[in-house]
């Protein structure tokens, strides 16, 4: 039980972590070059979308888990199938 909540919060963090490095450093760009839009808007949003159906996936799991669900061997499953698929699908939709 505590490994799930420790992933979670691992998840959760390193998401957040990405999106604000990616977000300054498309700041710091916009601001050298005099333009207003961010560059990486687009890597933050894959980041983020790929993070929160991650995390969305594993407390699902979580939940099954800590309520002794007969299917919670199933949706653990499911929820390391859906962590390949969300990050070979970041990969592709990042140019």
């Amino acid at each position: 039980m505590s490994a799930g909540v420790l992933d979670a919060t691992l998840n959760v963090s390193v998401t957040m972590a990405i999106a604000v490095r990616l977000w300054w450093m498309g700041r710091t760009t916009a601001s050298l070059t005099s333009t207003r839009t961010n560059r990486f808007a687009s890597s933050i949003y894959v980041a983020v979308e790929s993070g929160a159906i991650f995390a969305g996936a594993n407390m699902i799991a979580l939940v099954l888990y800590a309520s002794n669900s007969p299917v919670w061997s199933a949706g653990f499953t499911i929820a390391s199938q859906v962590a390949v698929c969300v990050h070979c699908r970041s990969f592709s939709r990042v140019h």
